[in-house]
């Protein structure tokens, strides 16, 4: 070879090679109610999924691990696998660890094209909105939490939004909880709006559960003052509608018009952040009871419905055997139980992620939510530069819910961490090895010193069913229905590598020389 085929041949593969480490997904940005790409100016459509990959025994079957670290990889490497088949582009989160390493999560996320909303609460003590009036349902340590949060997971291009709170309102009255509930969002978006380092500010939300909507819609996009901060950038409703598995156009329903009535024109961009009736009136297939058909995924992406919401989240990725088990269900999951809502399940009967792997078995009904999510474009409908808003209207804020200026806030004495540099995305421009997890850069701009700990206790996964228990195991001895399939990755899926250590390092190198030998050498 020549020495001038030999340059050719390493210009090539060094070009493919810093190709493949710009690939990344673009982090979206929001006007009016539509979230758009920060590249192409177009607005994106949000097709996900709840995720808590639970396994079915053990000592992680109880809700609040995070499984989306090191520890784990070989589990979610194995799942992004099943999700890219399944040709979603987001997932749900509800509760992270910040003293663990994100990186190869959030990196293979990102490679495989996936978004990530992510929680800022959790259950253990101190880690969440309380029942209790306002203002002893917001403590110090929560406001201390969701920060830390905020510090950990800004860094990722494909942070989608942070949830501040999940379905606080399933148990409590909005006018004892709701000022805690906005305090706590009007410091979180204070922190990250004085933090200069960071390049992004990702937006914040709540999300809720589908009861008091027109409260929920007016009270939370009202300003008590000129200037409020309380008020979030995205609004989340856990919606579980129209059960009828006979309706096959979205008007034949009676309850999505009047949802879409309700949000066709407010002002703040609308994420369904859990969705999917489930019931036994839904069909049989290969076995298994209660099939969904997942026609709203399709319904809720077209038409004046993507006017008026960005996206879903179908819940839920995989089947928690406790709420299954709970309500009738048992392994493998093919008699219909009001608390089973997997479109898919691990196997085997007691795979505990320790000593028993899980691997994941796809439902009938995953190919179905596949086949809906994809009947629609997941961008296009409308570009940034000429979209006009409907309306950028607040509400009026309804009367007898004390205002957030008029209680004393113990959090006002917290000062929280110091706000680190954002500015290297540890998925793109940092090289392998160090992935910077260990001792933040930069220089502080406010608060103080983090102390990262572990939450304590569980954290919320998602809505299990009224009366359901918050930890316990699969009772042993149940009856099994069927013959347990033998599970395999996805053949259009493959593994996933994440971006960082020497495996994605080898890949992205074979790549390079395969790219370069085929534009050079050919």
């Amino acid at each position: 070879m020549t020495r001038l085929k030999l340059a050719c041949w390493w210009l090539c593969a060094l070009s493919s090679f810093s190709y493949s480490l710009g690939n990344r997904l673009p982090p979206l940005e929001f006007l009016g109610n539509q979230f758009f790409s920060s590249e192409t100016g177009e607005s994106v459509r949000l097709k996900g999924v709840a995720y808590y990959p639970r396994p079915n025994a053990g000592e992680l079957n109880v809700n609040g691990v995070d499984f989306f670290h090191e520890d784990y990889r070989e589990l979610w490497e194995r799942d992004i696998a099943w999700m890219k088949k399944l040709g979603i582009n987001a997932v749900r989160i509800y509760a992270v660890d910040t003293s663990k390493d994100h990186d190869g999560f959030m990196c293979a996320m990102q490679e495989a094209g996936i978004y990530v909303l992510v929680g800022l609460s959790a259950t253990c003590d101190g880690c969440s909105i309380t029942m209790d009036p306002a203002p002893a349902c917001y403590s110090p340590s929560l406001k201390v939490r969701g920060m830390q949060v905020i510090n950990h997971f800004s860094k990722y291009e494909n942070v989608l939004g942070f949830d501040a709170t999940n379905e606080v309102h399933l148990n409590s009255n909005v006018s004892d909880t709701g000022p805690c509930q906005r305090k706590f969002l009007s410091d979180m978006k204070t922190f990250i709006a004085d933090c200069d380092a960071m390049p992004r500010k990702v937006p914040v939300g709540l999300s809720f559960a589908d009861r008091d909507r027109t409260l929920l819609i007016d009270y939370y996009n009202c300003e008590e003052q000129r200037g409020d901060t309380a008020v979030p950038d995205w609004f989340g409703l856990n919606i579980y509608l129209d059960c009828n598995p006979d309706h096959l156009y979205v008007n034949e329903s009676k309850a999505f018009p009047v949802l879409l009535s309700d949000f066709e024109n407010y002002s703040l961009p609308v994420l369904l952040t859990e969705f999917g009736c489930n019931g036994p009136q839904f069909p049989t297939i290969d076995g298994f009871e209660g099939q969904r058909n997942w026609r709203a995924a399709k319904w809720l992406h077209e038409g004046e419905y993507q006017e008026a919401f960005v996206g879903t989240f179908a819940f839920e990725f995989s089947t928690e055997a406790i709420w299954a088990n709970r309500t009738g269900g048992y392994y493998p999951f093919q008699v219909y139980s009001d608390g089973d809502h997997g479109i898919g399940y691990y196997q085997p009967e007691l795979c505990d992620h320790i000593d028993v792997p899980c691997e994941y078995v796809m439902k009938p009904q995953f190919d179905l939510l596949k086949e809906q999510y994809a009947a629609t474009p997941n961008s296009g409908a409308f570009q940034r530069a000429t979209f006009i808003p409907k309306s950028t209207a607040r509400t009026v804020c309804p009367p007898g819910i004390a205002p957030v200026s008029s209680f004393v806030w113990p959090s006002d004495d917290e000062a929280g961490p110091y706000c680190w540099d954002q500015s290297v995305d540890p998925c793109g421009t940092k090289p392998g090895g160090d992935n910077g997890v260990g001792a933040p850069t930069g220089t502080p701009t406010s608060g103080r010193p983090p102390a990262e700990t572990p939450p304590t206790g569980p954290s919320p996964t998602g809505r299990p069913p009224a009366g359901s228990p918050t930890s316990g195991t699969s009772p042993s001895g149940t009856p099994s229905l069927g013959t347990t399939p033998t599970s395999t990755l996805p053949s259009d899926g493959g593994s996933v590598v994440s971006s960082y250590g020497s495996r994605i390092m080898l890949a992205y190198h074979s790549l390079a020389i395969t790219m370069g030998l085929l534009q050079c050498l050919v």
